[in-house]
């Protein structure tokens, strides 16, 4: 219970973090708009909520507005800005001993960089998001992982063929979790898979 005596007045600094979380709220709603005008609000919005945090040293808001402006950039395809600003989440992440949310932003990382078309780098990441996701038990993330994985890896010289235990083992873990859209998602990849490699009836089991 809160008591008088664990009342005090508030700060120039509690009033600055206050509103540097609301303009972090307004901006994550201008993002889910998806238009350019919007974004750019967005982007102003995360620097600015950023600036105030930076100064307070409060890290892990500063991780939360770093990755927001990754995915940002990444939603403009300014992919170059992206990964440099999903990177620094990731090294913030990591050195507050927040593997939940370091795995997010590998994850973030893996699929900027296959955008750009560096898929090696992109399995590299999607790897270590794994592990991360697998430590602290966030299965929903690790079929999705998955998923990025396989795809990444069979666009490099490892092929669909070795990506099908990875998006069929994304599909079982939907499924156990009910995700209907994640399920869906996991049987185009196995349905593309079987395809590509010549098995043209499996293929139209999961298409």
């Amino acid at each position: 219970a809160v008591t008088l005596t664990a009342l005090r007045p508030s700060t120039d600094a509690d009033r600055a973090f206050a509103e540097a979380v609301k303009t972090y709220a307004a901006a994550e709603r201008d993002l889910a708009l998806g238009t350019g005008e919007a974004r750019t609000r967005a982007l102003a919005g995360f620097r600015q909520s950023l600036d105030v945090w930076k100064a307070q040293g409060a890290r892990y808001e500063q991780a939360a507005a770093l990755q927001q402006i990754g995915l940002a950039h990444m939603q403009a395809a300014n992919l170059a800005e992206a990964v440099a600003n999903l990177e620094e989440t990731a090294r913030l992440r990591r050195e507050i001993g927040d593997p939940y949310g370091e795995g997010v932003a590998l994850h973030n990382l893996a699929s900027t960089h296959h955008r750009r078309g560096d898929y090696e780098a992109s399995v590299k990441f999607y790897a270590r998001a794994l592990e991360l996701r697998r430590q602290v038990g966030d299965r929903g993330g690790e079929a999705w992982t998955l998923i990025g994985q396989g795809s990444s890896g069979a666009i490099t010289s490892s092929g669909w063929q070795p990506a099908i235990p990875l998006f069929q083992r994304a599909l079982d873990i939907f499924k156990e979790l009910r995700d209907g859209r994640g399920e869906a998602e996991a049987l185009y990849y196995l349905g593309y898979a079987h395809k590509w490699i010549g098995e043209y009836d499996r293929a139209l089991a999961f298409l």
